[in-house]
């Protein structure tokens, strides 16, 4: 298994927007928005490295999140050595590294440090809009029933409308922070009914809860049903309540597409391998839901709770495009960005419908 991880130099003074991006899911996450240096544990291949046999070596990094499930095709290609077994006959590597949420991703893109990425449609708006210079081309994963804002359990509040005053703990400018608003509109609430805590993730976020710091916390599945299961969490509300969603998507800069879309092509074919792998049978669930436990960390009790509330197939269709779209406008609105964005210049489905049709 890779579980390789990048040394990113994070600049202090990179615009605000660039802090916008995808919050991490589950209690089990980690993840940093500050914009301080973000150091993880291992140095990338950034460069190409030469294999005097099959020529040049071409080192794709591809930044997830390593200790979630929110996205898990790429962690089961990975695994069951669908990488390899496209590339490694062509001198090419998939390099998969953890560098956080959104706002680091963003950052390791403009440093030139990343290829491709799946993260949020929030990080994607605000880093396109600020230079990173990235095509949406994939879906990655999708829900509305997986999300929520939630209070400890042995709290006293049990509905939205009682957070008036109160603190709530997210990682501003995130995806998160969309639901957020969503939640509050719901029931008759805005952000300046409560008071926003910003904690680096929603671990942070929901230890803060626990402790008393913070009143209330957006959080997720598999975390999220699995701690109301323990009695730990109680949530007032989920997104399909609320008109809120998660979307993650996958993103390749476009001097790489420009450069190796075949190879894009080739790396969207193993994730609807891994796809298609988990659906073929329980069997295949059962071992996904070990695989998965193994890799992340996350209790696999967790897991097929997961799967129930998330939607991880691979396409790129006109109703996804839609969320972006609506996700810029809900920005926009909030005065969550500074800038103006046509989607449709963003995204492109060429690569996805061909490893759909390959398939």
């Amino acid at each position: 298994m890779k579980k390789k991880l990048l040394s990113i130099f994070l600049v202090t003074a990179m615009t605000v927007g660039l802090l916008v991006g995808c919050g991490n899911t589950g209690v089990d996450e980690t993840g940093s928005t500050d914009t301080e240096t973000n150091t993880v544990e291992e140095e990338s291949k950034s460069e190409n490295t030469e294999d005097e046999s099959q020529g040049e070596k071409i080192v794709v990094n591809v930044a997830g999140m390593v200790d979630t499930t929110n996205e898990w095709t790429s962690k089961i290609a990975d695994v069951n050595g669908y990488f390899e077994e496209e590339f490694s006959n062509d001198n090419i590597e998939i390099n998969l590294v953890d560098v956080g949420a959104g706002p680091a991703i963003n950052e390791a893109f403009l440093a030139g440090q990343l290829d491709i990425a799946i993260l949020g449609d929030f990080p994607i708006i605000s880093g396109s809009i600020n230079g990173t210079d990235i095509k949406v081309i994939s879906t990655a994963s999708y829900t509305e029933q997986g999300i929520g804002l939630a209070v400890p359990g042995d709290s006293d509040i049990t509905e939205v409308s009682q957070l008036k005053g109160k603190k709530i703990g997210l990682t501003i400018g995130t995806t998160r922070h969309q639901q957020l608003l969503r939640y509050l509109e719901a029931d008759g609430l805005t952000a300046d009914d409560v008071e926003l805590i910003n904690f680096g993730s929603i671990a942070d976020a929901y230890a803060a809860a626990t402790a008393g710091e913070v009143d209330a916390f957006t959080t997720s599945d598999p975390a999220m049903s699995s701690e109301v299961e323990k009695g730990n969490m109680k949530v007032l509300i989920t997104g399909d309540k609320a008109g809120a969603n998660n979307g993650l998507y996958v993103a390749a800069t476009n001097s790489f597409l420009e450069e190796h879309g075949d190879i894009a092509t080739r790396f969207l074919k193993t994730l609807i391998r891994a796809y298609n792998w988990v659906n073929e049978s329980a069997e295949n669930q059962e071992n996904a839901y070990q695989l998965l436990a193994d890799y992340s960390g996350i209790e696999i009790d967790s897991i097929p709770i997961w799967f129930e509330h998330f939607d991880d197939s691979i396409h790129l269709t006109d109703e996804d495009i839609s969320h972006i779209e609506a996700t810029y406008e809900f920005m926009k609105e909030n005065n969550l960005v500074d800038g103006e964005l046509n989607v449709s210049d963003i995204v492109d489905s060429s690569y996805v419908n061909a490893a759909l049709q390959e398939q």
